[in-house]
């Protein structure tokens, strides 16, 4: 089991995709892919704990039964979900929270470019618009 903090929780069609760190920084995407591994996502049953309670959300603290790293294209961090449901560790407070996605965060002053990992929270401190100016926050 992997304890991953968990930052972002999406709904997609039949199911969800989640993102997180180790405390190692580490980003992972729990996930499993589809029969012919054209598209990958949890479904609902792997974000809950054994008396079904949904724990798997934003600030929370689990222990996933992560069994393989499966990168694929731009998703490197994906690693396959076994059977073990996951475990409760803990829930952030929102001031804990803010404090990790300040840590992990990068400042977006150029163009992210050479991102190994899928996700790059980056902390936006302007706008290019059309005409290339860089207007300040």
């Amino acid at each position: 089991m992997t304890e991953i903090i968990v930052l972002a929780v999406t709904r997609l069609s039949s199911g969800v995709c989640v993102a997180g760190i180790t405390s190692d920084g580490e980003w992972i995407r729990p996930t499993r892919p589809n029969a012919n591994d054209t598209w990958r996502q949890l479904e609902y049953d792997d974000c809950k704990e054994g008396v079904g309670d949904w724990i798997v959300r934003k600030g929370n603290t689990v222990r996933m039964d992560l069994v393989k790293p499966i990168p694929q294209g731009d998703h490197s961090e994906d690693w396959l979900v076994g059977k073990s449901r996951p475990e409760p560790v803990g829930e952030l407070s929102e001031a804990e929270y803010k404090h990790v996605c300040q840590r992990i965060t990068e400042a977006a002053t150029d163009p992210v470019e050479g991102k190994q990992a899928h996700y790059c929270p980056v902390n936006v401190l302007g706008i290019c618009c059309k005409s290339n100016k860089y207007k300040r926050l």
